[in-house]
C-alpha cells in the first residue's frame, strides 16, 4: 500500500513538474505551440490529466 502512494505522489509530481515547464516553455517563444496543441492540451488537463495542485 505504501509503494502504491509513494508511486501515485511520484506520478502526480512529474505531472505538475511538465505542466510547469509546458507553461514556461510557451511563454518562452509564440513558434512552440499553436492554437490545436493548445486545444488539445486543454482537452487532456479538462479529462483527468491534471497537475499537482500546491
Amino acid at each position: 500500500m505504501l509503494t502504491k502512494l509513494l508511486s501515485n505522489r511520484i506520478i502526480l509530481v512529474l505531472g505538475k513538474l511538465l505542466h510547469e515547464n509546458w507553461l514556461l516553455k510557451k511563454s518562452l517563444s509564440n513558434v512552440i505551440s499553436n492554437t490545436r496543441i493548445d486545444e488539445m492540451y486543454d482537452f487532456a488537463i479538462e479529462n483527468g490529466a491534471k497537475e499537482e495542485s500546491s
